[in-house]
């Protein structure tokens, strides 16, 4: 997968560019680029945003919106980030056996390495921005999720994908979409044989 990180992204998580890794890294890293660039499937959009002054990821899929918010995500974990939204869609996902059977597990075949490469997608920064904005409040809407202290981050990312309808051009119209199930309408498509 290619996650797409904002500038602000790669500076506090110290994230290194393709160019900064050494001949062999970057070989590998330059052929998975080269490999999935234009699969929107594939990539992934990733922009930090701060609540209560620590650090929140939201994360994107460029085809179908789908969105995975990690808050208080440290910089340790970055190198990890591949596993966490591996995890989040096995339980978004983990009462639909075609998914978590099927469909998953040939994305996550398909896809088993992550790289980092800077965002530079205008439409894909709105969307970020927006979701922020607009469905986390900036953060804010995570303390609807916190019970007995505890963020329960599994139904704050089931909601942003299966009950907040999120405005979409498909087929040159515009409609309003659940990032959830249309996530799932594309890796249907895809791996359905």
């Amino acid at each position: 997968m290619i996650f797409y990180a904002t500038k602000k992204t790669f500076e506090r998580y110290s994230l290194k560019t393709i160019d900064e890794f050494d001949e062999s890294a970057r070989r590998v890293a330059g052929a998975i680029v080269q490999k999935e660039q234009g699969n929107r499937l594939l990539e992934w959009g990733v922009k930090l945003f701060y609540l209560d002054r620590k650090k929140c990821l939201v994360l994107m899929n460029f085809a179908s919106k789908f969105t995975v918010f990690l808050p208080d995500f440290k910089v340790q974990d970055i190198e990890n980030i591949g596993g966490y939204v591996a995890y989040y869609l096995q339980q978004l996902y983990k009462n639909d056996r075609q998914m978590t059977e099927i469909f998953l597990p040939k994305y996550f075949a398909e896809s088993p390495v992550c790289v980092f490469v800077p965002l530079r997608d205008k439409s894909m920064i709105s969307h970020l921005n927006h979701i922020v904005q607009d469905y986390a409040l900036d953060g804010y809407r995570f303390y609807d999720f916190i019970e007995n202290g505890i963020l329960k981050t599994v139904p704050l990312n089931l909601q942003v994908n299966f009950d907040f309808l999120i405005g979409e051009i498909i087929n040159g119209k515009k409609t309003y979409i659940y990032a959830g199930e249309r996530f799932k309408e594309l890796l249907t498509q895809r791996y359905r044989k």
